[in-house]
């Protein structure tokens, strides 16, 4: 998990892009490339403990549902 305080969503989504381009470019020695997906969200006001990351999880789980390799934000 990365947590970006004083940042918005759209600042959040582009960090995770970056981060899913470096990686998907990125050579290993013994698989070649690897994609990744994120979940990207933001802290609102109503949240506890357990509802902010079980919300970046639900948003992990449905990139890799819907295509892989991708991010899925709310």
């Amino acid at each position: 998990m990365v947590l970006m305080p004083q940042s918005n969503l759209a600042a959040a989504k582009s960090l995770a892009e970056k981060l899913r381009q470096a990686i998907a470019q990125y050579r290993f020695d013994k698989v070649d490339t690897i994609t990744v997906s994120f979940g990207v969200t933001e802290l609102m006001p109503q949240d506890n403990p357990n509802s902010f990351p079980n919300r970046v999880d639900d948003m992990l789980y449905q990139a890799k549902r819907l295509e892989r390799n991708r991010i899925e934000a709310r």
